[in-house]
């Protein structure tokens, strides 16, 4: 190019760009993402998560509204960045961010251990009915329910022998109910209020029941009410044996030892709402396959699993 000057506003041919070739062939770089906080401060993460998740009363479009701290802060950011003050809001949420990677990847290895720990444990003897010489395993691998959608860990059962007495006890006395409510109602009939007594006993001990003592676990379809199958096994016995299982059962509750009752409700107390939400997510679950089964037939395995997995994650979010 003949007569091109070089000067302001026009710099040499050699140290233009290039048609068609970026400025910055590597790219604007990312952000980095906001860094766990050490393990030791793994209460003050839990802290600062729970405040974020407060709910405080703001107003949304003129109208009163209950949202979480970290969501009201974030929509009022966009607010105080045009006065200068956005320092705050800004670190806020950085902390917040943060302790919530922290949290995520404790979970994270939380799950991973008790998943390993199923996969060595699998075919570990179930802690009822006791076998003699078999040292019972706490926590049991069929007390431990996995969410690889939200990554967490659910128990159901006793996670050391201190309260294991009383799923012991539980599981006798279940079993008691039902046998003396199969002899009332072969005396007096099934619609005697006897019968219909011992019968809500059993089923309400069956409720408390860990998988590992006979109990109910939501996520196997193949068996979603095991109390039935030990109902059954009654109702075949002779009037003969079924005295003897009444006696042998007898024999096994007086010789149990005394749960710790102070442990249990310590621990009743922390699993109250799980257990509410796991017999109401088999109830729902029961109800959505016999609605399925009315409407297209009934349903293969793969359906099933289907219908229980889905009943269990919209009862566990509520």
């Amino acid at each position: 190019m003949t007569g091109y000057g070089v000067g302001k506003g026009k710099p040499p041919l050699h140290g233009q760009f290039r048609k068609g070739q970026s400025g910055n062939p590597m790219g604007r770089p990312k952000k980095a993402k906001p860094a766990p906080m050490p393990a030791a401060d793994m209460d003050i993460a839990r802290m600062i998560v729970k405040d974020g998740q407060r709910p405080v009363g703001v107003i949304v479009d003129g109208k009163s509204a209950m949202l979480p701290m970290v969501e009201a802060i974030q929509r009022k950011r966009g607010i105080v960045a045009a006065s200068g003050h956005r320092l705050g809001a800004k670190e806020y949420i950085a902390d917040y961010r943060a302790a919530e990677a922290t949290i995520r990847q404790e979970e994270s290895e939380r799950y991973i251990f008790w998943r390993d720990y199923i996969a060595r444990h699998r075919d570990a003897p179930l802690n009822w009915p006791h076998q003699d010489g078999v040292k019972p395993l706490y926590p049991h691998p069929r007390d431990i329910i996995l969410d690889p959608i939200a990554r967490k860990v659910h128990f159901m059962g006793p996670m050391n022998a201190d309260i294991a007495p009383y799923y012991l006890l539980a599981a006798y006395s279940r079993d008691h109910m039902l046998i003396l409510a199969e002899q009332n109602g072969r005396k007096a009939g099934i619609d005697s209020s006897s019968y219909r007594q011992m019968l809500n006993a059993a089923v309400m001990l069956h409720g408390t029941l860990a998988p590992s003592y006979g109990g109910p676990r939501v996520d196997e379809p193949d068996d979603p009410m095991p109390l039935m199958a030990r109902m059954t096994t009654y109702q075949r016995m002779g009037k003969r044996e079924l005295a003897r299982a009444e006696r042998e059962i007898s024999r096994a509750i007086d010789r149990a030892p005394p749960p710790d009752i102070s442990a249990r409700v310590e621990q009743k107390q922390k699993a109250d709402d799980f257990i509410r939400k796991l017999l109401c997510a088999q109830m729902e679950s029961l109800a959505h396959i016999l609605q399925h089964e009315e409407k297209h037939g009934k349903p293969d395995r793969d359906q099933v699993n289907a219908i229980v997995e889905k009943t269990v994650r919209e009862i566990f979010r509520q």
